[in-house]
């Protein structure tokens, strides 16, 4: 019976030690960087907010890296996992036609291609709440 005790004892002590060690390294080290962000903010045409449809921001470092979400009625969107640094703007409000076709606002081809858009917003790491995208008519 003693034998166990002893072995009990040694064993929690083994383990009381291997926390703390764990624990100290983890103190020492700097949490990683941020590597995407929050996008938040408005889009608009020619002033007037879009009132519908999908919006991407793609990486113009890494287009792998992208972020896609909806556009609110007002105009407003926010997308969680956006790419850090440059990013081009793709807005498509075709698919508006079928849910809403009354919601539906016709935008230029060129912002719903990632090949001919011309929209860019810069990101910094964590949350950016006043990401303001202008698109113009032609």
């Amino acid at each position: 019976m003693n034998k166990n005790r002893t072995i009990y004892r040694s064993l929690t002590q083994l383990l009381a030690v291997a926390g703390c060690i764990a624990c100290v390294g983890c103190w020492g080290k700097a949490p990683p960087p941020s590597t995407s962000a929050i996008a938040a903010g408005l889009a608009t045409i020619d002033g007037q907010p879009i009132t519908g449809g999908m919006i991407t921001l793609v990486s113009a470092e890494n287009p792998r890296k992208r972020a896609t979400g909806i556009l609110r009625p007002d105009g407003t969107f926010r997308l969680a996992g956006s790419p850090i640094g440059e990013s081009y703007v793709i807005i498509d409000t075709t698919s508006v036609q079928m849910g809403d076709p009354s919601a539906y606002m016709p935008l230029p081809r060129k912002y719903s291609r990632l090949e001919t858009t011309d929209v860019t917003v810069e990101l910094q790491p964590g949350e950016n709440t006043d990401v303001a995208i202008r698109c113009e008519s032609l």
